[in-house]
């Protein structure tokens, strides 16, 4: 069995000017996994639905609309859209429909892209299996969906995880009333006794302070993006390229930590890189790193880098900080 990771520069906060559209292959043994464009590396994995949730009722919809509308509207920026709104253009329903009915989810449904109250592309890498997820019904019969289902995925997944085909068993049951017994407004998840843990870790730590040196106020993403390009860095010298660094960042078992938020104006996060998954050691020594051959992603050629670069001009950047 086997999987792929992507690179797509404007997908994920910690792009580069110079990075490039790029794909791994991951080949599957058992549980572990290893690529042969990133070499040196293996890990277990830990395979999870990035998308599972239930069906808002239409007022959660309209809640949706109303409240990632105002986003767009308050924080719009040289061109950058916060929120994806309900468009026709590349909706999928997968079901015959009466015609009003498929225009209506055409033009009222919501965009996928994120998590929200119902769950949804929750991407919660510990979500393996023997975990256990409590969800809220908003509608009868909670329309429960599963999806986008992947072999292994580090916490923050910058960029693509590791994708893969798959089938997902799931034993589902209902609290009656169990939303207003346990205050339910968001999923909890209870992790599986089964996950596998990389004790051994290089802790990167990051503050909210962006690359230009602009201190934010206690912003988490900044942090994360300071504490996951100082990961990079550190793994680059050892010969990896700034995409494998950025991939490993996404599919290996990467444990991220909010450390502290009351010191305001900094909050802190760590970006911890297990060390077990190198045949080589990592941890910083009196001579530092020693790079080395590390093989190298699969790149788009010349011309169709060319014709991917002009089919995105007028296309809305990415709004993170850049790093």
């Amino acid at each position: 069995m086997w999987g792929f990771s992507l690179i797509d520069p404007g997908l994920g906060p910690l792009d580069q000017p110079q990075t490039r559209v790029a794909k791994s292959i991951w080949d599957f043994h058992g549980k572990m996994a290893s690529s042969r464009h990133i070499k040196d590396v293996s890990f277990c994995g830990r395979p999870q639905c990035g998308v599972i949730g239930t069906a808002p009722s239409h007022e959660l919809l309209q809640r949706w609309s109303e409240r990632e509308g105002a986003l767009n509207e308050n924080h719009e920026n040289h061109g950058v859209v916060c929120a994806q709104m309900p468009v026709e253009n590349g909706v999928f329903v997968g079901q015959k429909l009466p015609e009003n009915l498929l225009n209506k989810i055409k033009t009222e449904g919501a965009r996928t892209k994120p998590a929200r109250e119902h769950g949804g592309n929750i991407d919660a890498g510990s979500l393996t299996g023997g975990s256990r997820i409590y969800l809220p019904v908003y509608v009868p019969g909670a329309n429960l969906s599963v999806g986008d289902l992947h072999f292994s995925q580090g916490d923050g997944e910058p960029t693509c995880a590791i994708e893969m085909a798959g089938i997902a068993t799931l034993k589902c049951s209902v609290f009656p009333g169990g939303m207003e017994k346990l205050g339910l407004s968001c999923p909890i998840v209870v992790p599986s006794p089964a996950e596998p843990l990389y004790r051994q870790q290089l802790a990167f730590h990051g503050i909210s302070v962006d690359k230009k040196g602009n201190q934010k106020r206690s912003d988490l993403t900044t942090s994360y993006i300071q504490a996951a390009t100082h990961a990079m860095d550190y793994l680059q010298r050892f010969g990896y390229s700034h995409e494998q660094a950025y991939t490993l960042l996404a599919t290996a078992p990467v444990e991220t930590k909010v450390l502290a938020v009351p010191n305001i104006p900094t909050a802190n996060v760590s970006v911890g890189i297990p060390t077990q998954i190198f045949n080589f050691n990592i941890n910083p020594t009196p001579d530092g790193p020693s790079p080395k051959d590390r093989g190298s992603l699969a790149y788009l050629s010349e011309a169709r880098e060319k014709a991917f670069q002009e089919a995105r001009k007028g296309c809305s950047e990415t709004p993170f900080d850049r790093p």
